[in-house]
C-alpha cells in the first residue's frame, strides 16, 4: 500500500517484508494464505469446519505523523443538520427517545471447528515523527492557503507560528521531546500462534477469544518496541543484525561442507560467512548511530524556533538521502554550512521580521529566537553530519541489494478535491512540479504539462505561473504522451518514478511566467504567444513562446492557460 502524500518520509505503508529480501526475478509467496475445509452435511445444526488454517507473511508497516494526520481527516464525516446542536439539546434527544425492549440473546451462526489454526504472525513497526507540526497541517495535511497579493499556494506551515514557536514552556518542551524519542524504527512484533480445537463457538465469542489472545500478545511485545527507539540507537535491530551475522559465519561454512564433498565449497561457505558477518556489523553498528544522531538532529531542530529552518531541513533529509559514504559526507557537510549560515543569519533577521510583525515587541521576541537559534542550529549541523556520514557508510553495505518504491507515483487531487479515476499523466506532471529547482514549485497547484516533440523540453502549467524546462536525460520509463488530454501509457512505475524524482531535480529551467504577469494569450498557427503588458513608457517586451505542432495539443494546452487565467480573474472578484 503506498502512501500518497508528495515527500512522505515512507513512501510505502503497509509491504510484505519478504518483498524486500527478495532476489530479482523471484517471485515472493502469498502475502495472505487461508485454507478452509468445510463439511456440506446441514444436519449437525451448525456451521461444521473440520480445517481452518490463516497463514499471513511478516509484513513491514511504515508511518510517519503526517500519514496519522491525514488519515484522521479523511474519517472525518460531517453529519448534515446536527451541527446547530448543542450538548444539551443533543442530551434530551437521547431522553426523548423511545427506551428499546430487551429480546433474547442471540448469538448468531454456531461455528463448530475441529481444528482452527491461525498461524503465527510477525509485523515490523516504523514510525517517525515529521517536523510539520503547525496547526494548520493538523487539521488538514497538504492543505494551502491561496494569498491574493501573490496568486500562489503556501503552505499553513509558512503563514503562521506552528507548536515549536509557542511561548507555552510545557507545549515547547513537550515538542522537544516528543520530537527525539517519538521515532521507532522496525520494531519486531511477533504474535503467537492460536490453536483451538474441538470447539464450539458463535462470532462474537470467537472474536472475543481473538482480541483477547492477541491483546495479551502485543503487551508481552511492548520492550521490543521501546528497544526499537531511534533515541537509544535501536538496540533491538542493533542486536538483530549482528547475531544474524554471526549466524551466517558458522552457516554458510557447515552449509559449504555438508552440501557438497568438495573441499574448496568449505572455504567459499567460510568467505560468504565471513563477508555476512563483516556486512552485517559495519550495517548494524552505523545504522544504531545514524538513528541516534538522527533522533537528537530532530530534536534540537524543534528548539531553535524556526519552523522555515525545520522545514527546509526536513525536505532535504527526504529528498537527499545519501546512497554511499562519500555522499553521506558531501550531505553532511553541506547541512553543517546551511545550519551554520542559518543560525548566523537569524540573530539578524529575526528580530527585523518580529518588529515588521508586532513592533517593539516582535524585535525583542525576535531577538529571543535568533538568539535560540545561533546557539542550537550549529549543533544541529553537527548532528545531521555525524547522521549523514554513518547513514551512507551503512547504505553503502546494501548498495547492491533491492530497494523498494512506489508502485506508481502518487495521485494528483484537482483544486475541487474530488476524487477521480487515476491519471498516471497528471501524477507524473505533479510529480515534476513538485522535484523542479528542488522543490521551487512544489506549493503550486498543478494543472497540466505538455511534452514538446521532438525535443526533451517540458511545459509545465499550474494555476500559478507557466515553466519550461529541459529534462535532464530522455525518456527511459516508456512513457509516452499521446494527443492533448489523453492519459499517459506507464510501461514502468519504477521508472517513472526516477524521472519525477532523479530526472526533474536535476532538470534545467529555461523559463518562468507567472500567470498574474500575463496581459494576454493568443493562439497562432505554430504555438501559444504570450503577450505581456506595456512598461510606463509605452514599450511593450516580447512575451515567450509555446512551439506547439500538433493542432488538437495546442488547442487543448491553449484551453488549459484560459482556465488558469480565469481562475485567477475569479479570486480578484471575489477579494473585491
Amino acid at each position: 500500500i503506498d502512501n500518497q502524500i508528495p515527500g512522505a518520509l515512507f513512501p510505502i505503508v503497509l509491504y510484505p517484508t519478504t518483498l524486500g529480501a527478495a532476489a530479482a526475478g523471484v517471485s515472493a509467496p502469498p502475502a495472505l494464505q487461508a485454507v478452509v475445509v468445510r463439511a456440506k452435511d446441514r444436519s449437525y445444526g451448525v456451521e461444521y469446519f473440520k480445517y481452518a488454517s490463516v497463514l499471513a507473511q511478516e509484513l513491514s508497516v511504515e508511518l510517519d505523523e503526517d500519514f496519522l494526520y491525514a488519515l484522521l481527516d479523511f474519517v472525518k464525516f460531517d453529519v448534515p443538520g446536527r451541527s446547530d446542536v448543542s450538548m444539551d439539546d443533543g442530551a434530551a434527544l437521547m431522553l426523548a427517545s423511545a427506551i428499546p425492549e430487551a429480546g433474547t440473546h442471540d448469538d448468531g451462526v454456531q461455528l463448530y471447528f475441529e481444528f482452527l489454526h491461525l498461524q503465527p504472525f510477525k509485523i515490523n513497526i516504523s514510525f517517525m515523527r515529521t517536523q510539520r507540526l503547525d496547526e494548520g497541517v493538523r487539521s488538514g495535511v497538504g492543505e494551502a492557503s491561496y494569498t491574493p497579493e501573490h496568486g500562489m499556494a503556501v503552505p499553513a506551515e509558512h503563514t503562521g507560528e506552528g507548536v515549536a514557536s509557542t511561548p507555552g514552556v510545557v507545549a515547547y518542551a513537550m515538542n522537544v521531546l516528543t520530537m527525539a524519542i517519538g521515532n521507532v524504527n522496525e520494531a519486531p512484533v511477533s504474535l503467537n500462534a492460536l490453536v483451538m480445537q474441538n470447539v464450539r463457538v458463535s462470532m462474537p465469542v470467537l472474536a472475543d477469544r481473538m482480541q483477547k489472545h492477541y491483546s495479551q500478545e502485543v503487551f508481552n511485545q511492548v520492550y521490543k518496541v521501546v528497544g526499537s527507539a531511534n533515541l537509544l540507537g535501536n538496540p533491538v535491530g542493533l542486536f538483530s543484525s549482528i547475531s544474524s551475522g554471526v549466524s551466517d559465519f558458522f552457516y554458510e561454512p557447515y552449509q559449504g561442507f555438508v552440501m557438497s564433498d568438495r573441499p574448496q565449497d568449505f572455504g567459499f561457505g567460510l568467505a560468504r560467512g565471513t563477508a555476512s558477518l563483516f556486512k552485517k556489523t559495519v550495517f548494524g553498528m552505523t545504522d544504531s548511530f545514524s538513528k541516534f544522531t538522527d533522533s537528537m538532529s530532530k530534536g534540537l531542530s524543534a528548539a531553535t524556533l524556526d519552523p522555515r529552518f525545520q522545514s527546509e531541513r526536513s525536505m532535504s533529509r527526504v529528498r537527499n538521502k545519501p546512497k554511499h559514504a562519500v555522499y553521506g559526507v558531501a550531505r553532511g557537510a553541506e547541512s553543517l554550512a546551511k545550519s551554520l549560515g542559518s543560525g548566523l543569519a537569524g540573530v539578524v533577521m529575526r528580530p527585523i521580521e518580529g518588529a515588521e510583525e508586532s513592533g517593539v515587541g516582535g524585535f525583542f521576541k525576535g531577538v529571543g529566537k535568533g538568539l535560540v537559534g545561533v546557539v542550537t542550529k550549529p549543533v544541529v549541523g553537527m548532528f545531521d553530519l555525524a547522521s549523514n556520514v554513518t547513514e551512507g557508510i551503512r547504505n553503502t553495505t546494501t548498495v547492491f541489494e533491492r530497494d523498494l518504491d512506489r508502485q506508481r507515483l502518487p495521485r494528483h487531487i484537482g483544486r475541487d478535491g474530488i476524487l477521480t479515476v487515476y491519471s498516471a499523466r497528471d501524477a507524473l506532471g505533479q510529480a515534476w512540479m513538485r522535484e523542479l529547482s528542488k522543490g521551487a514549485y512544489a506549493n503550486d497547484s498543478y494543472l497540466a504539462h505538455l511534452e514538446l516533440p521532438g525535443s526533451d523540453m517540458v511545459v509545465l502549467l499550474t494555476y500559478q505561473r507557466l515553466v519550461v524546462f529541459r529534462r535532464a536525460k530522455p525518456d527511459e520509463a516508456g512513457m509516452t504522451v499521446g494527443a492533448a488530454g489523453s492519459s499517459a501509457e506507464m510501461g514502468s512505475a519504477t521508472g517513472a518514478i526516477g524521472i519525477s524524482a532523479a530526472n526533474a531535480s536535476k532538470a534545467q529551467v529555461e523559463w518562468e511566467q507567472e500567470i498574474r504577469s500575463l496581459h494576454s494569450i493568443q493562439l497562432e498557427a505554430t504555438g501559444i504567444s504570450l503577450k505581456l503588458p506595456a512598461t510606463a513608457e509605452g514599450y511593450v517586451p516580447p512575451g515567450p513562446f509555446i512551439p506547439i505542432a500538433d493542432p488538437q495539443s495546442r488547442r487543448w494546452f491553449y484551453d488549459r492557460i484560459k482556465e488558469a487565467v480565469k481562475a485567477l480573474s475569479d479570486h480578484r472578484k471575489e477579494v473585491g
